[in-house]
């Protein structure tokens, strides 16, 4: 598709521009040329700028994919920060809360001491 200069979604009515877009492509195809060529005559005169859309092959293609790989990698080193963040934020976790295993003497006593209230209320 050609972009006619940023008038390819006018009124060809109204559009001047479009008009002679419009008159240029039927004098070529009474001359016998087909899309391709016509296209490619576009393309020869003004580059990739004169098709609404640049070529998927060569430079363009790289172009085109290269917005997205980009954003995978920069999604994926989110998720890896991330992560690594909360890791580190549950090892800190871990530290603060060290638990006392109580030794022989201290558990009887609190055995006795949950007996002796058990016993209170029960």
């Amino acid at each position: 598709m050609l972009d006619m200069e940023g008038h390819g979604n006018d009124d060809v009515a109204t559009c001047p521009v479009k008009q002679l877009y419009y008159k240029e492509v039927a004098d070529m195809l009474e001359k016998g040329m087909n899309k391709e060529e016509i296209l490619a005559y576009y393309v020869d005169q003004m580059g990739e700028q004169a098709l609404k859309a640049p070529s998927k092959k060569g430079f363009s293609l790289f172009a085109w994919t290269i917005p997205y790989v980009v954003l995978f990698i920069a999604a994926l080193f989110v998720y890896y920060v991330i992560r690594k963040w909360k890791i580190k934020n549950k090892e800190q976790q871990n530290q603060h809360v060290k638990t006392k295993i109580p030794n022989e003497t201290e558990r009887n006593s609190l055995i006795d001491f949950i007996e002796r209230e058990r016993k209170k209320y029960f």
